[in-house]
């Protein structure tokens, strides 16, 4: 019975695998054309292998701590003068496979809880496909700075619950609302996925594995809603960076999955409240 159920991984593992990769070669050939026009950009002067660092460091932090790849790499990218548009296209296309392979790792590994993945996924892709058509015309600048506020108060929220003691039981049910401002954050600013979810998730008892787990499986189809709304809008998004992104966090993304499972519970929500308050306080700053 084992051995039956391995398999069956392993096999679903290949056939997702195989979707990934057909579906970057989709995206390769249509907007190939495109690609030759960014080489004159100024942002190309940084090394794809400076960009495959970033990718697998953001992504060993995503996939352990359910944040972080989108808000690091996007503010990387925008720092050095990319436009918010191509900076949220090419992070989101490079998360497709990143989540991908992170969400199949976590399957592997057991961090998935079903009930959570089918509540938050739907909600997340509406919620990306508006902020996708909000980015497109409206300054991403006015939404972040409440965004950032409100991330900087779930991080205390969790330091406070990690910390006290209590046998209170999970029994948050707005996950519908929750996935759909989370889609809708991530693709205005490149990156809050993680960050909202995970955060508001854990912050109401949900079990810090599991939800880190099914966020990460989830955004699989967020970042696919945004990348492709976005860069058939665009109609580019500069290779070198896409593809350093990419392969770094591809490598890391079966990493992060097995650290996310050996790290200790409480030890977990505080390195997400640490991050999140750093993360978020540097942004606000920078956004006001």
């Amino acid at each position: 019975m084992i051995k039956h159920i391995t398999v069956n991984k392993k096999i679903l593992a290949y056939i997702f695998f195989t979707v990934l990769v057909s579906i970057m070669i989709i995206f390769l050939i249509a907007y190939d054309s495109f690609y030759e026009n960014i080489k004159s950009n100024e942002i190309l002067k940084l090394d794809t292998t400076l960009y495959f660092l970033i990718g697998f460091i953001a992504q060993i932090i995503d996939g352990t701590i359910g944040m972080g790849y989108g808000v690091i790499s996007s503010t990387i990218l925008l720092s050095n003068g990319m436009q918010p548009s191509i900076s949220s296209a090419s992070v989101h296309f490079t998360k497709i496979f990143t989540n991908g392979i992170s969400g199949l790792s976590h399957l592997t590994f057991r961090n998935i809880d079903k009930n959570i993945f089918i509540k938050i996924v739907i909600p997340g892709i509406i919620g990306a496909l508006t902020g996708s058509f909000i980015l497109i015309l409206i300054k991403p600048s006015i939404i972040r700075p409440f965004i950032f506020i409100y991330l900087i108060l779930m991080a205390i929220r969790i330091i406070y619950i990690s910390y006290r003691k209590t046998d209170k039981k999970n029994t948050f049910n707005k996950y519908k609302i929750t996935g759909f401002i989370g889609g809708l954050a991530d693709a205005i600013g490149g990156g809050g996925w993680g960050p909202i979810v995970t955060s508001t998730l854990i912050a109401n008892n949900t079990n810090p594995h599991k939800t880190i787990g099914s966020v990460n499986a989830s955004e699989f189809f967020i970042a696919f809603t945004t990348a492709f709304t976005l860069i058939n809008s665009i109609k580019f998004i500069p290779t070198n960076i896409v593809i350093g992104l990419l392969l770094g966090g591809v490598l890391a993304a079966p990493i992060s999955a097995y650290l996310c499972k050996k790290i200790n519970s409480k030890f977990l929500m505080l390195i997400i409240s640490i991050f999140i308050i750093t993360t978020c306080t540097i942004s606000l700053l920078n956004s006001i």
